[in-house]
């Protein structure tokens, strides 16, 4: 669901196939550095599942170099801002796309059933 949204903004992004346990969604820079963009996590507690997923769009300035995603040390995080800059879209407009595209897959999944 993140890939596809971010497919939607302009961002190619893919899944980390070079890191085990690394979830979520990643881009290459052109430096060829790959970075985190997306997360997706769940949490289960006395048997009842919470997942969810997020995005970087535009965060407030801070140093990304000191957040570990996921308890990955070493990774390097981005955001949609430093990936199209000024023609990022607004928090809002990705949240529709991201709501978009959840719809799209509920119901890619129901008519296969």
């Amino acid at each position: 669901m993140c890939i596809q949204t971010l497919a939607e903004c302009g961002i190619r992004a893919f899944r980390n196939p070079y890191t085990k346990g690394a979830q979520g969604a990643w881009i290459q820079n052109r430096d060829g550095a790959i970075r985190k963009i997306g997360f997706l996590g769940y949490s289960d507690s006395s048997g009842i599942i919470i997942h969810g997923c997020a995005l970087n769009v535009a965060p407030p300035e801070l140093p990304l170099a000191l957040i570990y995603p996921c308890n990955l040390y070493g990774v390097e995080m981005t955001h949609m801002r430093a990936v199209l800059g000024e023609t990022t879209p607004s928090l809002g407009s990705v949240l529709q796309t991201l709501g978009e595209t959840f719809i799209q897959i509920l119901e890619k999944e129901k008519a296969a059933r």
